[in-house]
């Protein structure tokens, strides 16, 4: 489900709702969308970082384990094929920014081991391998084997160890390098707010200024909640 296809699904829920005797198949549907998909897109909508993916990945993993055997595994397919937010970089970089100084610590000691034992050009690319899922996980950090970690979160290659290890110290989740939206409504905003300003300038300076201008306009512009507040 999606939110481009959620209102063929809604037209479809109506359509069985409407009926005199529910069928399985809905029962099994709305089931699943009040269990799982609701309590997911709201947790989405309310921690939506980069450092959140790997805790909404878990929660939704968890959610679905009422499901029967034979549906529990078409789930875990398809999870399993969509893993990004369980590989070792994204979940790294959660873990930095965890409230628990003893998480912080283990993220740090794994970046460092794995500059020491797998050191990485900077302007190298690494294959992105999606890892396997532990279903059975009780908290994020442990979705994964971490003896196949050989890669440290972009967003740390150029911090030193030093650096590292203030984020250890000192947990603020504010900071910057936590604070990236992930591929979100968020993210598509700014995906087409780039592509309708590059069919009118071409300059990376130009670009930046046109989208700066654009939002600032939006701001000052006045807004009205019914028709009774416009006035000429």
């Amino acid at each position: 489900m999606s939110l481009v296809r959620w209102l063929t699904t809604a037209a479809r829920l109506r359509l069985w709702v409407s009926q005199e005797r529910s069928n399985n198949k809905l029962k099994i549907t709305v089931t699943y969308i009040m269990k799982v998909y609701v309590s997911t897109w709201f947790r989405i909508k309310n921690f939506n970082y980069c450092i959140d993916g790997p805790e909404n990945l878990l929660h939704m993993i968890q959610q679905s384990r009422y499901m029967p055997p034979t549906l529990r595994t078409l789930f875990d397919e398809t999870i399993q094929n969509n893993s990004y937010f369980a590989h070792p970089e994204n979940i790294l970089l959660a873990m930095l920014a965890d409230e628990r100084k003893s998480i912080r610590q283990k993220a740090y000691d794994k970046i460092v081991e794995v500059r020491e034992n797998h050191p990485v050009s900077r302007n190298g690319i690494r294959k992105f391998i999606k890892p396997n899922i532990n279903f059975d996980a009780s908290s994020y950090e442990l979705l994964i084997n971490w003896d196949d970690s050989d890669t440290e979160p972009p967003l740390t290659i150029l911090l030193s160890a030093e650096q590292l290890l203030y984020y250890v110290n000192n947990h603020d989740p504010r900071n910057k390098i936590f604070r990236f939206p992930y591929h979100t409504q968020a993210v598509e905003r700014g995906v087409k707010k780039v592509t309708e300003t590059s069919k009118h300038v071409c300059d990376e300076a130009a670009k930046d200024k046109y989208i700066r201008t654009t939002l600032q306009r939006r701001k000052i512009m006045p807004k009205f909640n019914t028709k009774a507040e416009f006035k000429m």
